[in-house]
């Protein structure tokens, strides 16, 4: 397997690439443009889709890359999107020579953090050090993908709160950006709302790689680690399952807890990451409860104890929470109808019974419009039925998880059902 990069001088060299590629979008951000994919499908990252081999690896490039927005020249290149060992045809474990030089690293569970350069009279003042970093009117603020966002700006935040411990990641942004080069970190947070599955007890910004801006080659690890050790910055290790592929212990890696893989480089650049079996289900659960719909439809078909089982501690205590609070917001809503059905069935004076067209009237008068279809369907039951004050509590219930059902896995239809859950998901997540 040869790596090779493209030469990249300019966005006029990339745009052409991914002309007619919806899936990515150039970002005109107020810093600076960025170059990123949205989603991937199967032409995405398929070389048979391209006009040529370098087009397809410019493609592999628009993953955050970064371009100075009034003359559109690189101005910051992280990672080359790379697979998955056995993710594609070109992938295939058969296909790979590991006798080639190549080293295995952990793979660490964070987001992507680069340097990104900025113009320093663009920048809201109250979030820069001073200006001590700033050389021809630049200066450098963590950047993630997408460019500055709230999760790269709560890196900045860390760095910032000990600054006198960490001035010198700042510098280390300015002379490797001088040197022409971008410097790649793993952003790992203790932080709940940064976490992506692992739990980390402290917070680093971890470096794992160097490139060179134009022409994408990477830093050898030896090099890395020296340059890494003179401004005394943390750096990714070398995996305790093994330092070679060849001789990885790989049963014993797949099963690992609280481990999301490895990254195995090689010495041309090229790389291929393998991920824990435990790890990728833990991520797809993790993607899953960010979604409200996602775990209500789950709470609502009766799947809640299966979602439980596969997250940790703390998340699936979040969503056995809300799962109880769930259920009794619809219980309280229940016992709410059943008051409004008994005024509306029943005449106070006489206990006469309204139906038809009587109940239809009265409902139209005085209750609601939100709640006749549930009241209607009730009044249908008891007109067949003789049911105690419990048995209508239950078919109200019924009712109502019979309709969420139908409705509750997208957000139009639990948007819906607003008026019965009161809840707010965000408090729990």
């Amino acid at each position: 397997m040869k790596t090779t990069f493209p030469i990249i001088h300019n966005i006029s060299d990339v745009l052409p690439a991914i002309q007619n590629k919806p899936e990515f979008i150039v970002m005109k951000k107020e810093q600076a443009t960025v170059i990123d994919y949205v989603y991937a499908d199967a032409n995405t990252f398929n070389p048979a889709a391209y006009d040529s081999f370098e087009h397809f690896s410019i493609a592999l490039e628009c993953r955050g890359i970064a371009f100075d927005k009034e003359t559109g020249d690189i101005i910051s290149r992280p990672y080359h999107k790379f697979f998955n060992l056995n993710e594609k045809e070109f992938t295939q474990e058969s296909l790979i020579d590991f006798s080639l030089n190549h080293i295995v690293l952990d793979k660490l569970d964070g987001s992507m953090i680069r340097p990104m350069p900025v113009y320093f009279d663009e920048i809201d003042s109250s979030i820069l050090l001073d200006d001590s970093h700033v050389e021809n009117g630049i200066t450098f603020i963590p950047a993630t993908r997408a460019g500055i966002t709230d999760v790269s700006m709560n890196a900045h935040k860390y760095l910032c709160s000990n600054i006198g411990r960490f001035r010198r990641y700042y510098d280390f942004f300015k002379d490797v950006h001088k040197a022409g080069l971008t410097p790649i970190f793993e952003f790992c947070s203790s932080d709940a709302e940064n976490r992506i599955v692992i739990k980390h007890n402290r917070t680093q910004l971890i470096l794992t790689a160097v490139r060179d801006i134009k022409t994408g080659s990477y830093m050898s690890i030896s090099q890395l680690r020296s340059l890494a050790k003179d401004y005394n910055i943390s750096i990714v290790y070398q995996s305790t399952f093994g330092s070679n592929f060849n001789n990885i212990r790989r049963d014993e890696l797949l099963s690992a807890k609280n481990y999301e893989g490895i990254v195995i480089r090689f010495l041309d650049g090229g790389m291929l990451k393998l991920k824990c079996d435990e790890y990728c289900n833990l991520h797809r659960a993790m993607s899953y409860i960010r979604s409200e719909k996602f775990v209500s439809a789950n709470i609502i078909m009766g799947n809640a104890d299966d979602l439980i089982s596969k997250l940790p501690e703390e998340y699936a205590k979040a969503v056995k929470e809300y799962a109880e609070d769930f259920w009794e917001c619809i219980e309280t809503y229940a016992r709410r109808i059943r008051m409004i059905f008994y005024a509306c069935k029943y005449i106070d004076e006489t206990k006469e019974v309204r139906t038809g067209k009587d109940f239809a009237e009265y409902l139209k008068e005085n209750i609601d419009k939100i709640h006749h279809g549930i009241l209607y369907k009730l009044s249908r039951k008891v007109d067949q039925e003789n049911l105690s004050e419990n048995g209508l509590l239950s078919a109200i219930m019924d009712f109502i998880a019979g309709d969420m059902k139908k409705t509750v896995g997208n957000n139009a239809g639990l948007d819906k059902y607003r008026h019965i859950i009161t809840i707010d998901y965000n408090d729990y997540i």
